[in-house]
């Protein structure tokens, strides 16, 4: 017997948002056909707020050779439709200066709509950190649920969920680091552990400058433990640093890279000074004992 086209239809992001019972009853309010954009109105749940416009040219390219593969997800609203998913697939197609497009419609209720919306976008790749932090807040926020039902929704861990939540409430220049990709996901768990924002922000300059890893992220936060304040460790930096700072900026740097720690120099005005290169535990050491000397 050939498989229902519908019930695969629904993705796995419905598949896993509902129960058995609940997708045998939802088959029989899903529709299939051409829908004109004109009646398609963008989903305000959308977790999704940037959209790269290489990609979003190349999935126009693909859509103006073969078409819209996988159909947009719609919800009836009055005479018209709202989106569920598929928003770039509808911007693609609106550049392409298309009347129609393929959709499967689904009658559903305002927070059906919004569960759906949030779980079937939070399941795709390209989503960066703050904008899946956004769509897990939200759907717990706006449909009740508490991070464990969050995680069973999106398919997490509960652990990931609210590492992720955290991301959020990090200070701005933070969130606009991890948007663009200067930062990574692990580089914001450990800037959102940190207690003062004055030490987020010099970590996140530090470790954008420098390159670091989130090992060497972490070693650097470890070692803000011993220090009273962010001020008297800038203070301290900048009062060894000579007036060609720069050239010694760049030398640190390097070092960073090839250790993968954050390392320290401090240069007097009479060219004299030290390199630091902190370790957090003997297995720490040992790497860099093995980059120090070569070893195998």
């Amino acid at each position: 017997m050939a498989a229902n086209p519908k019930k695969s239809a629904l993705g796995r992001g419905l598949s896993v948002l509902l129960s058995p019972q609940d997708q045998d009853i939802l088959q029989t309010a899903v529709q299939e056909g051409l829908v004109s954009v004109d009646l398609i109105d963008i989903n305000p749940f959308q977790p999704r707020d940037q959209f790269d416009p290489e990609a979003l040219e190349q999935l126009r390219a693909s859509i103006e050779q073969l078409g819209i593969i996988q159909p947009l997800t719609l919800r009836r609203n009055g005479s018209r439709y709202q989106l569920i998913s598929g928003e770039r697939r509808l911007r693609a197609a609106r550049l392409l200066g298309k009347k129609d497009v393929p959709a499967y419609i689904i009658d559903t209720t305002k927070q059906g709509m919004i569960e759906m919306a949030l779980v079937e976008n939070l399941q795709r790749k390209d989503l960066n950190p703050i904008e899946i932090g956004l769509g897990l807040l939200r759907l717990q926020e706006e449909c009740s649920l508490n991070q464990d039902q969050v995680a069973q929704r999106v398919g997490m861990s509960r652990v990931n969920v609210s590492h992720y939540t955290r991301l959020v409430k990090l200070p701005p220049e933070i969130q606009a680091a991890l948007r663009a990709g200067h930062l990574e996901m692990g580089h914001g768990k450990v800037l959102a552990g940190m207690v003062r924002v004055e030490h987020q922000l010099e970590a996140m300059k530090r470790c954008i400058e420098g390159a670091w890893s989130v090992r060497a992220l972490e070693t650097y936060t470890k070692s803000l433990e011993t220090v009273t304040g962010p001020k008297s460790h800038r203070t301290a930096a900048q009062s060894s640093m000579p007036t060609q700072g720069a050239a010694y900026q760049s030398v640190q740097n390097q070092l960073v890279r090839h250790f993968e720690s954050p390392v320290r120099m401090q240069v007097g005005s009479s060219g004299k000074g030290e390199i630091r290169i902190p370790f957090s535990d003997t297995n720490d050491l040992n790497r860099l004992l093995d980059l120090i000397f070569e070893r195998d």
